[in-house]
């Protein structure tokens, strides 16, 4: 007689981890049947404890342990495939079916029996794409799939898988907290196949980068006059002279521009020009972003607390003419809209279905308007998807990008701006506000190894040398539940406590060689849902 530990593979179980008595004989790793309330679910084993070493478990509990009396066993997948998800499943401090049932689709995963036949590629070769659009775009390439039908790469005649893209933020699970490139490194680790990784690369061959000033001491001396002669309006404040002498001569050339910008919307920050005061809610104090209700302008909180007038004054000094920041979709539609003859079209997920931007692409190439295109991400994957290239593109502002606190954001900017070169025929034109930042020089000189920078990484040990850690405590209902968390934390490693208003995070960083052997993922994997647990957050600090 054994006691068994066992994670369910299907969602919505009420509990990650379930234990049964058993008599056969059984191994780590696989995949069997077990009792449920009245139903029976797949679990796969994660542990094997003899009964004298259970004692004291089953001593501590207060239910009765249930037995698993027959014994079926799932063989769908190789022992490589599950211990990859279950290493996954740890590293990222989540739950073993949270993270199985994202490799896997739905019909699958809810009719799993032996005699189900799931189809495979049968390719020695397979290549892996974030999103639909990138792959769809990659017409020259065979043997593709999604992340969520990683199941197929779990075949015996694979040798080598292609990871294409593999910098997009896509293949990082939203709501689940994992990356799938974590998988597939083990599972390539464990099966022995080859792995590449094909980053998007800057190509600057025929065409031109120009990277210009949009400083505000720049805009004083230029305003008057600009590149091309013409007047520059004064009430411009995001489109710098020389874009501004750019788009005229676009417009002249009857050309299409495409326009990018990193937020849709309106501004995301407002502060007072006189006291430097940021407007913030007064429930959260989060920065409060302008938004558009039935046709008003409000102050809306992005925690959905309730918001402010537009009409709002410094509640410092008290003046009334605030300055909104943020280079947004609206707010660049609203400084051009009336400067340009030639269409202007702003596209966001909020105002566009995938739909209804292929078909205003496909119209805008059969009949060649000159259009001026204003968009973020969700455009640029849509270009992608339809393999459209405009003639110019300019990046309206990056500048946020730099403040983030991430250990390797400027690659994630190199990338970035790889990308929109890539759908980009003549003139990429990127503005800044800081030009004395080393990154225009290694960007110009497309030196990506200075960028990334990684000696400096591995000096300070922070990752990819490391593992981040960040808990997010609710301050006020979980005083106590944080105390605890913190003793432990005291007694074990060192961490960096950030106390918020309504939240309290600590942040730990682990060697990356001795993260898998420390018992503090065992023990954070113990603690209530409701605390918030990310590991190699998008955010170090």
């Amino acid at each position: 007689m054994k006691c068994i530990k066992v994670y369910p593979i299907l969602k919505h179980t009420f509990s990650e981890s379930l234990t049964y008595w058993i008599n056969d004989d059984v191994n780590v790793g696989e995949v069997i049947e077990a009792p449920l309330q009245n139903r029976k679910i797949w679990t796969v084993i994660d542990s094997i404890i003899s009964v004298n070493e259970a004692k004291e478990f089953i001593k501590s509990q207060n239910f009765k342990i249930r037995k698993i009396e027959q014994i079926k066993k799932l063989e769908l997948f190789s022992p490589e495939f599950v211990f990859s998800v279950l290493i996954t499943a740890n590293y990222f401090i989540r739950p073993f079916g949270e993270v199985f049932s994202e490799l896997i689709p739905k019909k699958i995963l809810e009719n799993l029996t032996n005699d189900i036949e799931i189809s495979k590629d049968e390719n020695k070769v397979i290549n892996i794409f974030p999103i639909k659009e990138y792959l769809d775009n990659s017409k020259d390439v065979e043997n593709k799939i999604l992340p969520i039908d990683l199941y197929k790469i779990d075949n015996e005649n694979i040798k080598t898988i292609n990871i294409h893209h593999s910098e997009s933020e896509y293949y990082r699970h939203l709501f689940k907290k994992f990356d799938y490139r974590f998988f597939i490194e083990e599972f390539c680790h464990r099966k022995k196949i080859k792995l590449n990784k094909i980053n998007t690369k800057l190509n600057l061959k025929n065409k031109n980068l120009y990277i210009i000033d949009q400083s505000s001491q720049n805009k004083a001396t230029l305003k008057k006059k600009n590149l091309e002669g013409e007047t520059y309006k004064d009430k411009l404040s995001i489109i710098s002279p020389e874009l501004f002498s750019a788009l005229k001569k676009i417009e002249k050339n009857k050309e299409s521009v495409f326009l990018y910008t990193l937020k849709k919307g309106f501004a995301s920050k407002t502060i007072c020009p006189d006291c430097k005061h940021v407007i913030k809610c007064p429930e959260c104090d989060e920065n409060l972003e302008i938004d558009l209700k039935k046709d008003k302008y409000i102050y809306r909180c992005i925690n959905n607390h309730k918001g402010l007038d537009i009409d709002t004054h410094c509640p410092i000094c008290q003046n009334q003419n605030l300055l909104s920041l943020g280079a947004s979709i609206e707010i660049i539609y609203k400084e051009i809209e009336k400067e340009f003859k030639i269409q202007i079209i702003k596209i966001d997920n909020d105002s566009h279905t995938k739909p209804q931007v292929k078909k205003i692409l496909k119209e805008n190439k059969e009949n060649k308007t000159p259009t001026i295109f204003i968009g973020n991400d969700f455009f640029l994957n849509q270009i992608i998807g339809e393999n459209i290239k405009f003639d110019n593109t300019a990046i309206i502002s990056l500048e946020s990008l730099f403040s983030i606190p991430l250990y390797d954001m400027e690659k994630d900017v190199y990338n970035k701006i790889a990308l929109i070169s890539n759908q980009t025929n003549k003139n990429l034109i990127i503005q800044t506000r800081d030009l004395t930042n080393t990154f225009w020089t290694n960007l110009k000189n497309n030196n990506l190894e200075k960028i990334e920078n990684q000696e400096s990484l591995k000096k300070l040990k922070l990752p990819p040398y490391s593992t981040h850690i960040q808990i997010s405590i609710p301050t006020e209902k979980s005083k106590k539940t944080l105390e605890i968390v913190k003793d432990y934390l005291d007694n074990n490693i060192k961490y960096y406590e950030i106390v918020e208003k309504t939240k309290t995070i600590l942040h730990i960083l682990i060697d990356k060689k001795e993260y898998s052997k420390s018992s503090i993922v065992y023990y954070l994997k113990s603690l209530p849902a409701y605390i918030k647990i990310e590991v190699d957050s998008r955010n170090l600090l």
